[in-house]
């Protein structure tokens, strides 16, 4: 089945498949981040292989991530497996790295998933969640509004080594009003600001393609980044879009990590 292009550029993006096998295991070093501020996450967005890139990518802009060298810089064994003539250390081997450093906070903007989908991809990964972590999530075809009694809600939760997680959810229930959903964006963002940083995970321009131009979009992402300290990535359907869409939002970033179904990842400059 094929997937047109609509007036704005962007395909309709092909229902999630839900009997697609376990995700693969994948791996991004911190050093292929290394200097990076803005990420796009580029492939198809089947839901366990983009969330495993997304937590990959979390782990690695942490600082706290195994680091993956499997033959060159840029290409990576899915398994997380290293390829000749690479070396861990013990900690690397055994993965006690852990959560988001001390005094790195996490922000996830979710466009088409609840609050709790997003939080699981953090969780999953890590074991628990760091200490402070906010959400803005919106309503769409492929998702529900979190039911709060306020626009915005403040939640705690229990973590495995006896700690607490504080959580924040603002929901921005028209997510075609880009001025509102910034607006929340960076309000939640200067909530969460440490010395530390924050690593923000926006999901996805996929979504925000489906409402505004190209160049709407482009300009939104580029005052989001004037704005927001830390490291940030990006979720993009790569069967989602044709190449000129692509090309007009890559300036953008200064990396791709690029992913195909078979879980291959390659991060370039």
């Amino acid at each position: 089945m094929s997937h047109e292009p609509n007036e704005l550029g962007a395909r309709q993006p092909p229902p999630t498949d839900r009997s697609e096998s376990a995700p693969k295991i994948v791996s991004v070093g911190a050093s292929q981040l290394e200097g990076a501020s803005d990420v796009l996450l580029l492939g198809p967005m089947r839901r366990s292989l983009d969330d495993e890139v997304c937590s990959a990518c979390l782990e690695a802009a942490s600082g706290v991530g195994p680091r993956l060298d499997a033959g060159t810089d840029d290409e990576m064994n899915a398994r997380g497996e290293p390829g000749p003539g690479s070396s861990r250390s013990s900690d690397e081997t055994t993965g006690t790295a852990g959560v988001p450093e001390a005094g790195r906070n996490v922000l996830l903007v979710s466009l088409t998933q609840q609050a709790d989908d997003r939080l699981a991809v953090v969780r999953n990964r890590f074991g628990r969640l760091p200490e402070h972590v906010g959400v803005v999530s919106c309503t769409d075809q492929y998702g529900s509004t979190i039911s709060t009694d306020s626009p915005a809600a403040a939640t705690s939760a229990s973590r495995s080594d006896g700690g607490e997680t504080s959580i924040s959810v603002d929901v921005v229930e028209d997510p075609s009003d880009l001025p509102k959903l910034g607006i929340a964006i960076t309000r939640m963002a200067e909530g969460l600001r440490t010395a530390g940083g924050i690593v923000v995970c926006v999901h996805s321009v996929t979504a925000l393609l489906q409402y505004a131009e190209p160049q709407r979009v482009f300009r939104f992402i580029h005052v989001l980044q004037n704005q927001l300290d830390g490291v940030r990535h990006y979720h993009m359907d790569s069967d989602a879009h044709d190449r000129q869409t692509i090309a007009t939002l890559r300036p953008l970033f200064d990396r791709v990590v690029e992913f195909d179904a078979d879980g291959t990842v390659t991060v370039t400059k």
